[in-house]
């Protein structure tokens, strides 16, 4: 790279010359004409050089930060929820025929996914890391909340809000709503409407097949335990980073803990309201 700006620099220099050697303007002694070429050649190599800098410049600003970035996506092909854990400990459940692309690491000022489908999110509270979902029509922002998106057909975006509040950005014009607890945003004619929900009418998981895939058992313990508080599931720290792929279709909660158990090998023991899973 530093040959070809040296070429260019030459080519500029030799065009320059020609055209004060032509136009008369290099009335000098032949003995300063070295110095002259010198101190031209000089002005002629700063000049391109900022334009090369101001270009690499422009070039750096107008490049989103998330290209370097390493995206994965995982994409639900089949009926039923597929349950995802993020690195900051929210949770996602896929609907059929939705795909969800997610850094491995978010950035420090902010959490970006990109959606295609529909969705149930619960995420992580974090004003300081802001969490981002980037759908074809508009952009949704939240710091900590619970709501579900229905985005299979953009033009009929829906979300509704069931805890905290959520921000939704038109991306055609920038005009945005702010969505809470008990209400749902529309997208209709081009517009988005705000208006009261009767709660969440669909992604609810508590009468829907759910499955995990590659999930670590601490990650499925979690989720089973918030939505099934009455069973807590306790894990043998020693198995917490053990992966399972497993299918639920009764939401029982000891039933599911035996077909963790029979999948990797393992125990467990009730003790009242809890059930403690440990390696045999």
């Amino acid at each position: 790279m530093i040959e070809i700006n040296k070429n260019k620099t030459e080519q500029a220099w030799q065009s320059l010359y020609h055209r004060l050697e032509t136009d008369g303007l290099l009335a000098v002694k032949q003995g300063n004409s070295f110095q002259l070429r010198r101190i031209l050649y000089r002005y002629v190599a700063a000049i391109f050089l900022l334009i090369v800098a101001g270009y690499g410049i422009y070039q750096l600003k107008n490049t989103p930060l998330y290209t370097s970035t390493q995206f994965i996506s995982t994409t639900n092909s089949e009926p039923g929820l597929l349950v995802t854990t993020l690195q900051d400990g929210s949770i996602i459940y896929l609907a059929g025929n939705t795909t969800l692309q997610y850094p491995e690491q978010f950035e420090v000022t902010k959490r970006e996914v990109i959606l295609s489908g529909d969705a149930l999110f619960e995420v992580e509270g974090n004003p300081e890391q802001p969490f981002l979902i980037d759908t074809e029509n508009v952009t949704i922002e939240v710091t900590g909340t619970a709501f579900t998106v229905k985005n299979s057909i953009p033009s009929q975006f829906e979300l509704a809000v069931k805890t905290g509040e959520v921000k939704v950005t038109l991306k055609k014009d920038g005009s945005y709503q702010y969505v809470k607890a008990g209400e749902k945003a529309t997208l209709a004619s081009a517009e988005l409407t705000v208006q009261p929900t009767s709660g969440l009418n669909s992604l609810t998981i508590h009468n829907h097949q759910f499955r995990f895939k590659d999930e670590t058992l601490k990650n499925v313990a979690r989720v089973l335990n918030l939505h099934w508080p009455e069973n807590q599931i306790i894990l043998d720290p020693a198995i917490a980073d053990r992966q399972i792929t497993v299918t639920f279709t009764d939401h029982q909660p000891e039933l599911m803990t035996e077909l963790i158990c029979l999948a990797l090998n393992l125990n467990y023991t009730k003790q009242q309201d809890r059930l403690f899973i440990s390696a045999p």
